[in-house]
């Protein structure tokens, strides 16, 4: 055999099998991306428990300082204010209050949940 057949041989080789790993690159692609994902999707997870953790803290300290606060408040500008009717304000702002950070840990929750289903199958 001739050198330049065998330098034939030996580059249609390497093209061979050059072309055997372009045609498998979709498939390593699609593991790193799924591989990427579940990892994301982990850190993302725990991420979401630690903010959920110290969000329910949180949510507790800041609705028994609005409840604290208001009296005072409402004393300081509006004295005549009956405690009765201060009460029923004390209660109605906390009610709201309690209300919104309720619709917050919701939107955790529902997002926690979405993280822990499967993805959809692709393609």
């Amino acid at each position: 055999m001739e050198p330049n057949d065998e330098m034939v041989l030996v580059s249609r080789a390497a093209l061979e099998q050059l072309q055997r790993q372009i045609d498998g690159l979709p498939d390593v692609f699609a593991k790193s991306t799924q591989e990427i994902g579940r990892a994301l999707t982990a850190r993302l997870s725990r991420a979401l428990d630690d903010l959920a953790a110290q969000l329910t803290e949180t949510t507790d300290d800041a609705l028994r300082a609005i409840r604290d606060a208001i009296p005072a408040v409402v004393a300081q500008y509006a004295p005549e204010i009956s405690p009765g009717a201060l009460e029923a304000i004390t209660e109605a702002i906390y009610a709201r209050a309690a209300e919104r950070f309720a619709t917050l840990h919701a939107a955790q929750r529902i997002l926690g949940e979405r993280l822990q289903e499967p993805p959809p199958p692709s393609g």
